[in-house]
């Protein structure tokens, strides 16, 4: 398979912007992501647009199944951004999943943040993308999973393999767009065009040069990996003349089915066979909507060519006749037809026994806004609850137990049950509003019922679940029926997805293991609707299980990982500061132990400080259990060396760094002191006391990189690394500061 152009990489190893070894021998992934403007021309119009390493779409990120993938994401615009790993499960390693005042803050420009994680247990192609605003309208890119070696495909090994990516294109610029539907209370423009591989094809304005282009051998068989990056529209995708056999979706296998199109929803992958058995010409490869609902949707159709080698540019392609934008019947047709493989090698563990079981209603609303031109704007819910992102990012409240973000107390039905999907109901559309998540025990099985309804419109939702797969057990239009519907179940081979299709004025019941701990973002993928807050979170997880020993033979036992060390619990932006965190010192009235202009040398002050916190806080370890006479006295020794941090950092003066590690270091010790009046009173064993100071001497945070500017000094990046020898102190000093 040739690419003719010249932007598209094909299973190339050796990427832009790949720092590692060829995946066939590598265990550990690096990667760099320069977040960064570039001016791309489309439709006849020029604009800068957000992208990775000037990339449009970005990079591919290449892995192997149990690799290690490190991506080190700089942002070098004036966008707050933070970058979603869409699919990969982050088993127990929430920090890494990226949404946006969810799991992390978002980097602020000139910050950068790591990405670690490992591809555990998954094998296909999923995808990355920005999450926050409307940014993933340009900042996308392909995911692909190879198997480990020695580990063929369950299908007919394919001769070469392609990306497809789908998306959508605005001639002018997205965020402009959004900000001005907000202050009218109302949605978005549509898109001017869709895009295959971010061009649009032969049939819009300027766009003869925009076209991609695939050149094939005759009688060959090619795997095309299909992602839907578009950010409202459900697509209809197809090759003239050519059947597809679908192998994979969201990154689990299939069993194989022909089609002459396919459905995908945004957020979905779906990865088919392509046989080149037909009469070599020039094939056009088209991308068109799918609306059933009475919903102004973006009607133009984006294509692409299949080139047989040989075949000069002039001939004209042939166009396939996709399905019509409304066909329903061919919609509920071609997902019915989705089965897991369900084979020894790659069952489907679909939970057979239900202990919780939660219904979910979709909707629309209107809500007062004085602050809109039109006094009201669109609200989209889930139970009549619309969320609202906090200013703090939920895993870090959870994670330190930080009072008043969010409430756990979403419900698990509506507040009022009524017929769903009759008649449109356009009164009393009011929503209530709120950070609350829905706790979930781990370990427990859920089954959850999606189902829309007709507040305004009946409409099709995307719905994504952050950090796991689920089942897609049954699905239904109309109404959802306890009584009857369950009885319909596929309970033996239904299709495995992270991103599930709740048919337009219908329903999905999907089931999963609550097994990946953490504070998880579930939200239809529909940006339209994400923006309106149609999300919740969950599941929040059991009280202890960072994982810092092995606790494979036992895991519902192991305690959760660490956190990264960040800038702050506020998350920034607007007019949110680390001092609406914690006053500075001059507001407290405390003069600064380094003055500004100081010849202080930091370096060596905080490694001094470093050390002496270190081994103060080993003996407070000792202390709590052994020694609780000289408990009082170790507090105090340690809150000297708090003060004396606290005004080295705020003499670095970069802004973001001045006081959050000691507001960080502050909750863990009234954590102890916690622990403390627990074992007067019993409540503690000591032994889980003293391991878990050990755990926070042994915790290994990501690293988060912080920006040079206003100050080219190098700034404390975590000051909580044990070191176990004076050798081992020299060699990380530089990494530590």
């Amino acid at each position: 398979m040739k690419i003719l152009n010249p932007g598209f990489l094909f299973l190339f190893f050796y990427l832009l912007g790949f720092l590692g070894d060829s995946p066939v021998d590598a265990a550990v992934k690096k990667y760099q992501f320069d977040v960064q403007m570039k001016n791309v021309s489309r439709l006849c119009n020029a604009k800068p647009i957000v992208t990775v390493n000037g990339m449009f779409p970005g990079p591919t990120v290449y892995a192997r199944e149990g690799d290690r993938v490190i991506i080190n994401v700089t942002n070098h615009v004036k966008y707050n951004l933070s970058i979603h790993w869409h699919g990969l499960k982050q088993y127990r390693n929430g920090w890494a999943d990226g949404p946006a005042y969810i799991t992390q803050c978002p980097m602020q420009t000139g910050q950068s943040y790591v990405y670690d994680f490992n591809v555990t247990g998954q094998r296909g192609t999923l995808w990355w993308h920005a999450h926050i605003l409307w940014l993933r309208a340009t900042v996308y890119g392909a995911i692909v999973i190879l198997p480990q070696p020695g580990k063929p495909y369950p299908f007919p090994q394919p001769y070469q393999e392609t990306n497809i990516v789908l998306g959508e294109w605005w001639n002018g610029d997205v965020e402009t767009a959004v900000n001005q539907a907000n202050q009218l209370g109302a949605p978005p423009p549509m898109s001017d065009a869709h895009t295959i591989n971010g061009k649009p094809g032969p049939f819009f304005p300027c766009s003869e040069k925009h076209t991609f282009v695939v050149e094939v051998e005759a009688g060959k068989t090619y795997l095309l990996r299909i992602i839907n990056a578009a950010l409202n529209d459900e697509l209809f995708f197809g090759i003239a003349g050519h059947d597809m056999t679908v192998v994979e979706i969201d990154a689990v296998y299939t069993k194989p089915f022909t089609t002459k199109f396919i459905l995908i929803g945004p957020g979905q992958t779906t990865n088919v066979l392509v046989k080149t058995d037909r009469s070599p010409n020039r094939y056009f490869m088209a991308a068109g909507p799918f609306m059933d609902a009475p919903v102004s949707v973006d009607n133009k159709t984006a294509t692409a060519i299949l080139q047989y080698k040989g075949i000069p540019n002039t001939v004209i392609p042939i166009l396939p006749k996709l399905p019509s934008p409304n066909d329903t019947s061919f919609a509920l047709d071609y997902n019915g037809k989705l089965r897991s493989l369900n084979t020894p090698n790659f069952p489907a563990l679909v939970p057979l026994k239900v202990d919780r079981r939660l219904f979910y209603t979709i909707g629309l609303g209107i809500n007062a806004c004085p602050t809109c031109v039109n006094g009201t704007n669109l609200a989209a819910s889930i139970n009549n609850i619309t969320f609202i992102m906090p200013k703090i990012a939920l895993l870090k409240a959870h994670y330190f137990n930080l009072p008043g973000v969010f409430r756990t107390d979403f419900p698990d039905r509506p507040p009022k049950a009524f017929n769903y999907t009759g008649v449109p109901l356009t009164a009393n559309l009011g929503t209530s509003t709120g950070t609350r998540l829905s706790r979930v025990k781990f370990n427990t099985t859920i089954e959850l019922v999606l189902q829309d309804t007709n507040l305004l419109t009946v409409e099709s939702h995307p719905f994504h679940l952050h950090g796991y797969n689920f089942f897609v057990v049954g699905t239904g239009v109309g109404n959802f029926d306890p009584k009857t519907d369950p009885a319909k179940f596929n309970l033996i081979d239904p299709p495995e997805r992270n991103t599930v299709g709740v048919p337009t004025g219908g329903w999905a019941a999907i089931r999963f293991r609550a097994d990946n701990p953490g504070v998880w973002f579930m939200h239809c993928h529909l940006e339209v609707h994400t923006m309106r807050m149609a999300t919740a979170t969950y599941p929040p997880p059991p009280p202890y299980y960072r994982l810092y020993k092995d606790y494979s033979e036992n895991p519902s036992s192991a305690p959760e990982p660490p956190p990264p060390i960040e800038g702050t619990y506020v998350c920034f932006g607007g007019n949110y500061t680390t001092e609406d965190v914690l006053p500075s010192l001059e507001e407290q009235g405390v003069p600064q132990l380094y003055p500004k202009d100081s010849n202080v040398d930091y370096k060596k002050e905080l490694r001094s400080l470093n050390r002496e916190l270190q081994l103060h806080i080993l003996e407070l370890a000792d202390v709590l259990v052994e020694r609780p006479s000289q408990y009082a006295k170790r507090i105090g020794d340690i809150s000297s060396i708090f003060k004396n941090l606290h005004h080295l950092l705020n003499s670095l003066r970069p802004h973001q760094a001045r006081a959050t590690l000691i507001h960080i270091m502050e909750l863990q010790i009234q954590q102890r002191k916690q622990a403390v009046e627990d074992i007067k009173r019993g409540d503690r064993n000591l032994t889980k006391v003293k391991r878990d100071v050990a755990w926070w001497m042994e915790a290994a945070p990501p690293r988060i990189i912080y920006p040079e500017k206003p100050s080219t000094t190098p700034v404390l990046e975590t000051i909580l690394e044990e070191r176990e020898t004076e050798e081992d102190d020299q060699e990380h000093d530089e990494e530590d500061l």
